[in-house]
């Protein structure tokens, strides 16, 4: 392994680029492209489409390799029409080495890459052939005398141990760059035996690391190039010379791949040989593709030949066909021809077996009816080569012996079987013995033929036959080509209707049922479409054999034969007594109930049960109710859902889907009037069953409650008003109760020591006390203007008295008063856009604002941290924002922050009313502003509140209707 080190020089990366790569223009054709690419030395793998130094373009020759068997003629079109746009490219700028390259080529599974400048300008070629030209020439010039004798004329000690100390790293990188270049690398001992052999090679072989090493790569070598890579290989290792052959090598997978060996002989530093370094590119898509071209250009050149070869071919034939021998077996030809035409065309599937039941033959149809291809293809068969299953072939073979074996043919052989795609067929044969010469039995002769057809027709005549005989309604047939059309049909049916019996009833004209009553529209008609051969449904008053009167429907159709001539017809008859009693009883029931629905307050509908639920009948009074007329429900299946409350469909669908199980429900939702408003219905809806519990429809009641609800949301207001101002009551109680005690309890108990010991304590200690009794009685004060405010905030009195002032100037003031009160313990540092700034507020509600911002992020910041303010000024707006560094806000009680008597569940014991934010956000509203916040656990808050600078100054009326709305 120490020659590795000879070889981890990469070469330079202008050494490795074509800088003059094939290019043309997209205008043009395609066949000057391919002969560019064939005479170019060495021959082009790609060409260069190029205009105004830009690459438009590239074609390869896997594209002319798949032109050559296209419809596309090379001749006449141009390489921009078959070119490909989509060209991967590398900046030359960008290229920081060699390995850069091979990285990209493999990475995309490219074989080239075009180089381009800063401003796209093609610039050359980078391909594995010039990178492995590029590594050569480096292994040249290392191998070079002069090159060992440059290392031999620094023998330093120093440099030999780095070089020793470097050389495995060297192995290493050398490993790293072989085993990452996609070619075959290989290098040989002066034995001329492989001692490393890539990845890339056991990758492309597909044998073990082993196998290539020393002779075994020669194992892979196709045995008609094996001498030639001998006779290209001897010689140049002899003379320690470069070599390059092109062989076919097996792969593990069995197949040939073209390969291009190159070989360069290795020399140490002194200049003795040690071998070679070589690699080997995979060439087949090449070696194809000129292959190709080889035979179009052969295919080509030779057309005229086959031409005259073809002619004197067919004068050949000719004299051929004029001996007697080509003759007779023309006939002979012509004659099995003919036969197999004549039992190709017989209707009938035809096959002859031996006497071992194997088939020797068939025609088409038998073949079609089998599932064969082509006839030729049952020869050497058996049945059980056709069958789904072996009873079936037991049968057909049992026939077969049955024929040859008493020598009497069998004729009409009717049975079914089953196809392999699962289909029922029946079949009819017959079968005959086959004899010899001698007039023994040789085989069997037999006929197939398809009769499913026929025999599902018996079948649907038996059926229909069946189904005449056995239907409820009277069937009769006439015969209209005989004088007075009689009647040569009836079933058992009329008989029950009529009370005649068949043999009554045949013989005679159809209209002996009408009785006296001749004088019917019906008949009219009747007699029209008998008359004209036409079909047509009448209904008509007939008399029973008793003379009991019957509703008869009567259907007549024509029957015409083959001719197309009339000549019978068949009559339906149907009793429709009950229905005809029936309907007249739905009439009263229904002039009934449209008297009630007219007089009812209430809607009624029917609807579907489907997953519309489309009404099907809706009551006129609807009108009155929402509208709309009645037709517009039922004209259109997507009015009802249509025009209910978009917030209220969802659970109307719900409840109807429940319906099924429970039979009935109520519910209340909005439904869109005629006038453009939402009225509340009551839809009281129960589901109607036949006998056998199956549903049928939906109907329903449906009434105006829009007034009602109306009234329950009024009271429903007044309740919860009423429950809100109990709430407010209970909370403040509760807030005074605890936020009071703390204040009272440390001024009582200052107030008791004052008044025993302030003769024995120092000045400081009694001003001490009467300082915490003045800060209680401030607290107090505090949480009791914020109850007043927040009250008139609740009771809608908050006065809005907006006028002119300094807005800087008054920041600061507060700032210094807030300043004051905290004792140094905290600091407010203030910044302003501008040292002045005119503004027409409410200076009281403002200083609610900022008062209660910079006291809570003084009251929930640590001792010693600075609050930020600053006020800066945006189109007519002051914009004020207060950092603090304090404990921050959760996320869950930011929805709720500005409400009253709301704290943030990590406050701990910090006291507070939770009414500040509430005051903070009301006064905002007033001033028409806009508060947000931020807020991060532990790292602190920031609210930013934006008002008008100038907001007007109402009168005491405008005021007042300022705040009401």
């Amino acid at each position: 392994m120490h020659t590795f080190a000879q070889f981890i020089s990469l070469p330079s990366l202008d050494s490795a680029i074509d800088f003059f790569p094939l290019t043309v223009s997209p205008e043009t054709l395609l066949s000057d492209v391919i002969a560019l690419m064939k005479n170019h030395e060495p021959q082009a793998r790609c060409v260069l489409i190029v205009e105004n130094l830009q690459i438009v373009g590239w074609f390869t020759e896997h594209d002319a390799l798949h032109l050559l068997f296209s419809d596309v003629n090379l001749q006449t079109a141009k390489v921009s029409e078959v070119m490909r746009t989509s060209i991967p490219t590398l900046k030359y700028s960008e290229i920081p080495c060699v390995v850069f390259i091979l990285s990209f080529l493999r990475q995309y599974n490219l074989f080239c890459v075009p180089l381009i400048g800063e401003q796209g300008q093609l610039l050359g070629l980078c391909t594995y052939e010039s990178i492995c030209q590029a590594l050569q020439q480096a292994q040249d010039i290392i191998s070079s005398p002069s090159y060992g004798c440059m290392f031999a004329s620094n023998e330093d000690i120093t440099q030999q141990k780095r070089t020793t100390e470097t050389l495995p790293e060297s192995e290493e990188q050398f490993r790293k760059l072989a085993n990452e270049l996609p070619i075959l690398m290989w290098i040989s001992d002066v034995n001329g035996l492989n001692t490393f052999v890539n990845q890339s090679s056991v990758e492309f072989t597909g044998r073990p690391f082993e196998e290539l090493l020393g002779e075994g790569w020669l194992e892979g070598i196709h045995p008609e190039d094996k001498q030639h890579c001998v006779d290209t290989y001897l010689p140049a290792f002899k003379n320690h010379q470069r070599f390059d052959y092109i062989y076919r090598f097996l792969r593990a997978d069995g197949e040939y791949r073209s390969l291009s060996n190159i070989g360069v002989p290795r020399f140490e530093s002194d200049g003795s040989f040690v071998g070679y370094i070589g690699c080997c590119i995979d060439i087949t898509e090449r070696v194809e593709a000129e292959f190709a071209l080889q035979e179009v250009q052969a295919e080509l050149e030779t057309r005229v030949e086959e031409r005259t070869r073809a002619v004197k071919q067919m004068n050949r034939q000719l004299i051929f066909e004029m001996t007697d021998r080509v003759y007779a077996e023309e006939q002979l030809r012509q004659s099995q021809q003919m036969l197999q035409l004549i039992m190709d065309n017989i209707p009938q599937g035809i096959f002859w077996k031996n006497t071992a039941s194997v088939y020797l033959g068939c025609n088409r149809i038998f073949a079609k009816m089998f599932g064969l291809e082509r006839a030729e293809n049952v020869v050497g068969k058996t049945d059980y080569d056709f069958v789904v299953n072996e009873e079936e072939a037991d049968f057909y073979s049992e026939s077969d012996l049955k024929v040859m074996q008493t020598d009497t043919p069998e004729y009409h052989i009717i049975f079914s079987r089953i196809q392999k795609d699962g289909k029922q067929v029946w079949l009819q044969a017959s079968k005959i013995p086959l004899h010899d010469h001698e007039g023994n039995v040789m085989g069997v002769l037999g006929t197939f033929e398809d009769i499913t057809e026929r025999k599902q027709a018996e079948e649907s005549l038996q059926l229909r036959d069946r189904a005449i005989a056995a239907s409820s309604n009277g069937i009769i047939i006439a015969d209209v080509t005989m004088p007075d059309s009689p009647i040569i049909y009836a079933n058992s049916a009329l008989e029950q209707i009529t009370g005649y019996s068949v043999e009554e009833v045949i013989g005679k004209n159809y209209s002996f049922l009408h009785g006296y009553d001749i004088n019917q529209p019906g008949m009219t008609e009747l007699h029209d479409a008998i008359a004209q051969g036409k079909s047509c449904t009448v209904v008509l008053r007939n008399y029973r054999k008793d003379g009991t009167l019957f509703w008869n429907q009567v259907s007549i159709s024509p029957v015409y034969d083959n001719h197309g001539q009339f000549t019978h017809y068949i009559s339906i008859q149907s009793d429709i007594t009950e229905r005809k009693q029936a309907e007249v009883a739905l009439l009263v029931s229904q002039e009934r109930l449209q008297y009630l629905l007219s007089s009812s307050p209430g809607v009624i509908y029917s609807s579907k049960i489907e997953s519309d639920y489309s009404i099907t009948f809706m009551s006129a009074n609807v009108i009155a109710t929402l509208g709309y007329e009645a037709h517009k429900f039922t004209a259109d299946s997507r009015f009802w859902a249509s025009h209910i409350h978009p917030e209220d469909l969802h659970q109307v669908f719900v409840a109807l889907s429940k319906l099924l199980e429970q039979g009935h429900n109520s519910h209340e939702y909005r439904f869109l009037h005629k006038n453009g408003t939402y009225r509340w219905m009551y839809d009281q809806a129960k589901l109607v069953r036949n006998d056998a519990g199956e549903p049928l429809e939906i109907v329903g009641y449906w009434l105006d409650i829009t007034e009602r609800k109306q009234l329950e949301e009024e009271l429903k207001a007044s309740l919860y008003k009423e429950k809100e101002l109990n709430e407010l009551k209970s909370r403040f109680v509760s807030m005074t109760s605890h936020e009071f005690r703390t204040p009272l309890s440390t001024i009582l108990s200052s107030s008791e020591l004052l008044e025993h010991y302030r003769h024995k304590w120092t000045e400081e200690k009694q001003l001490s006390h009467l300082h915490r009794i003045q800060t209680s009685v401030k607290r107090m004060t505090e949480m009791l203007n914020n109850v007043l405010v927040i009250g008139k905030v609740e009771a809608g009195k908050l006065d809005f008295k907006p006028m002119p002032f300094d807005l800087v100037e008054y920041c600061h003031y507060l700032v210094e008063e807030l300043q004051l009160n905290v004792n140094n313990q905290h600091a407010i540092n203030f910044s302003s856009q501008s040292d002045s700034m005119p503004c027409c507020m409410d200076e009281k509600l403002l200083g609610h604002i900022l008062g209660n911002l910079l006291s809570n992020a003084i009251k929930y910041s640590p001792t010693g941290t600075t609050v930020r303010f600053s006020l800066t000024f945006e189109n007519a707006l002051a914009v004020f924002r207060i950092q603090d560094q304090g404990i921050g806000i959760p996320p869950a009680d930011l929805p709720h922050l500005f409400e009253s008597f709301h704290r943030a569940t990590n406050v701990g014991n910090i006291q507070g009313t939770g009414l500040g934010l509430a005051i903070v956000k009301n006064c905002v509203e007033t001033h028409h502003g806009e508060i947000t916040v931020k807020s991060e656990i532990g790292l602190g808050t920031l609210f930013t509140v934006t008002l008008p600078l100038n907001n007007y100054i109402p009168s005491e009326a405008s005021h007042d209707q300022n705040f009401s709305h």
